[in-house]
């Protein structure tokens, strides 16, 4: 077995990068404009140009919407006008879930990340994730 030094390990791994690119079956779709997360989630507090909106509604297929980038920001914003839909009645009898909130989960449940582990409290308003929201039902 060699050993290399840390650095060179680290330089040789970055020169093997743009080959692994290559060989990303995704690769393709992460170059369609918008595929990509550039933009905060804040960004979508703003309005969209004329030209983000055409550019998003003439990218969108289910499969770019899930690569979660920068359009699908927009595209969770108008999912009514994107995907087709429906008016669900309610039942005619409201009947509340019960609420049993347990803030622990908040703390005990973990996720990795690019910056480390972090609690589900942090992770879910962390700005460089696209977590909108979260239910847990038992």
């Amino acid at each position: 077995m060699i050993k290399l030094p840390l650095t060179s390990a680290l330089v040789l791994g970055a020169l093997a990068l743009p080959a692994l690119a290559q060989d990303n079956p995704l690769q393709k779709y992460l170059e369609v404009p918008g595929a990509m997360t550039t933009l905060p989630v804040e960004a979508a507090k703003e309005p969209w140009s004329l030209q983000f909106s055409r550019d998003a509604r003439a990218a969108f297929e289910n499969f770019h919407y899930q690569m979660g980038g920068d359009h699908a920001l927009y595209y969770n914003q108008n999912l009514s006008e994107m995907l087709p839909t429906a008016y669900s009645s309610p039942h005619p009898e409201y009947i509340p879930l019960e609420r049993a909130i347990d803030d622990s989960i908040g703390e005990s449940v973990r996720w990795t990340t690019s910056e480390g582990e972090m609690p589900l409290s942090e992770y879910i308003v962390h700005p460089n994730h696209r977590l909108q929201g979260m239910m847990m039902i038992h």
